[in-house]
């Protein structure tokens, strides 16, 4: 078990369980659905999503070392908070070759503040550094992201492909919004490609 966490000492003792117990309980991801009102000829409904996609966290950075292609890594960033104080970063990685994506969860991964998520995407830079060193080229494509379309992209009957994200009309570039806290978030994306050399 991990007990510190070494982004800052807040985080370390926020992550200490002093009883050390497991509770046995598992996430239940059956129960995960999500809720849009659409407009209809017949008026606005509701429809449900409710088949979550098996989706990487953290620990599927590891997968990167196995790819063979050149690589355009979209950072999906929400546009709006939803369930954090951050601005969540969904990346999924496009095989340029065999047009193969790998999607992350939102939710692992931020480009604000000073724990977990700043950290895994950090990681995740150093990963994409050393899989361009092996010869290969890599993109990396920051753009935000309307929050509930982001939110529907983790649903696999949403029907939602990764260009429908990317050509939505209200999908826009990180350089070309720079607002209030994005111009931290861009702040700290420049940081880490120079700093990655990417």
């Amino acid at each position: 078990m991990n007990f510190f966490n070494f982004s800052g000492f807040s985080q370390s003792m926020s992550t200490i369980n002093i009883f050390n117990f497991p509770s046995g309980k598992k996430p239940d991801f059956k129960n995960r659905n999500a809720e849009v009102i659409i407009e209809t000829e017949r008026g606005q409904e509701i429809v449900r999503y409710n088949d979550f996609k098996t989706l990487y966290g953290y620990s599927g950075l590891k997968l990167i070392n196995s790819m063979n292609y050149d690589l355009t890594v979209y950072l999906l960033i929400e546009k709006e908070t939803i369930g954090s104080a951050w601005n969540l970063v969904a990346p999924v990685i496009l095989e340029n070759s065999t047009m193969k994506i790998t999607q992350f969860n939102l939710g692992a991964f931020a480009l604000q503040g000073s724990g977990g998520g700043l950290s895994n995407t950090s990681s995740l830079f150093h990963k994409l550094r050393d899989y361009e060193m092996r010869g290969y080229k890599v993109s990396v494509v920051p753009k935000l992201v309307d929050s509930e379309i982001l939110s529907n992209f983790q649903f696999a009957d949403s029907g939602l492909r990764l260009m429908d994200l990317i050509e939505h009309p209200k999908t826009i570039d990180l350089a070309n919004y720079r607002k209030d806290q994005f111009a931290e978030i861009h702040e700290t994306y420049v940081e880490l490609t120079e700093d990655y050399g990417l």
